[in-house]
């Protein structure tokens, strides 16, 4: 179950949990204190990041894993709106 936990933390979609994310990865706290124009960049771009899978989603219209093994998400909360992408 940690697994899962830890999971959806990282499958939080929203601002700022996303940028947090990175966090790890990139060996800094990204926050507003600390890094604020790092913070601001994810910001702005993450619209754009977002919308750039429109096109091979609307064309291809693959179901998300979760929607063929029957198996539970991390964020069971998301599972409708996923669904629908």
């Amino acid at each position: 179950m940690a697994k899962g936990m830890a999971a959806g933390g990282f499958a939080d979609l929203h601002f700022p949990a996303a940028a947090i994310s990175f966090s790890c990865a990139l060996g800094v706290p990204i926050n507003a204190t600390d890094t604020p124009r790092l913070l601001l960049l994810m910001r702005r771009s993450m619209t754009d990041l977002g919308l750039s899978t429109d096109p091979a989603k609307n064309r291809y219209q693959r179901k998300r894993p979760f929607m063929v093994n029957n198996q539970p998400i991390c964020t069971p909360a998301d599972e409708k709106a996923f669904s629908a992408c």
